[in-house]
């Protein structure tokens, strides 16, 4: 049994902070809305290391792992069309497999 309580657990009032902008407040309110509590903190805990200086430190690398991915924009996927080459790569391998089926039937069947 563990004697001794080393969880660190973390709120951090994002919407009151000076670190982020006010369209990357609205990022993290939209993206990590699960996240954050009636009081409009973001929170994040650890408990697996033996001593709460470490939890401390993997709580906050924790949090800004969170933050980063929440207020980083990816571009959106272009929509491209299959080439015409690999379309016809595709068909012929499942003609092929056909081809390979039936004449098994033919063998079985007689």
């Amino acid at each position: 049994m563990n004697k001794v309580e080393t969880k660190v657990l973390i709120h951090w009032d994002f919407k009151k902070s000076s670190a982020l902008t006010g369209q990357q407040k609205e990022l993290v309110a939209k993206k990590l809305s699960g996240k954050i509590t009636k009081e409009g903190e973001l929170t994040a805990y650890s408990q697996e290391e033996r001593s709460q200086q470490a939890n401390r430190e993997k709580a906050i690398k924790t949090l800004n792992d969170i933050l980063n991915r929440a207020i980083t924009i990816t571009p959106k996927r272009k929509k491209t069309a299959v080439p015409k080459k690999e379309k016809q790569r595709r068909l012929e391998l499942k003609r092929k497999q056909s081809e390979k089926k039936q004449n098994r039937k033919k063998y079985n069947n007689i």
